[in-house]
């Protein structure tokens, strides 16, 4: 069993292409040495991210993540046990993408990056459409 963890967060200030390749470069290396797979997506001044891997190792990233003073407004979306990795050879793979192409997704999510806390009122399939939009993602993607 592995363990995914996803969560969201803000960036404290917008991130320019070298910085974005710089903050990938040392996430693809962290994670590799701690067995890590998952992905990071970022979107305007937001990241998603998954994590997988063993239960102390990606517990240890998402506290790393969480004292780190380029994110605010952190949250866990979700973690869980999985048989499985769905990013089995990603070390972190990444997409930027727009605030819509992921709203088209996950209807309110985007709500989060103003008011920091995300809608799940009469949403109890949120896990769902979180699973089946990282599954599109890793389909449509390809990343090394």
């Amino acid at each position: 069993m592995v363990t995914v963890l996803i969560y969201s967060s803000v960036a404290t200030k917008s991130f320019p292409d070298d910085e974005l390749c710089s903050l990938l470069e040392i996430s693809r290396s962290n994670n590799q040495r701690d067995q890590i797979t998952g992905l990071l997506l970022y979107y305007d001044m937001g990241f998603i991210q998954v994590l997988e891997g063993e239960e102390s190792a990606v517990t240890k990233t998402y506290h790393r993540i969480e004292r780190d003073p380029r994110h605010r407004n952190i949250l866990k979306i979700i973690s869980f046990q999985s048989p499985d990795r769905t990013f089995t050879n990603w070390s972190m793979g990444f997409k930027r993408m727009s605030k819509s192409q992921i709203e088209e997704v996950l209807p309110g999510f985007t709500n989060h990056l103003m008011t920091g806390h995300m809608d799940h009122s009469g949403n109890k399939r949120l896990p769902a459409k979180i699973t089946a939009f990282l599954e599109a993602f890793r389909t449509v993607v390809r990343v090394a």
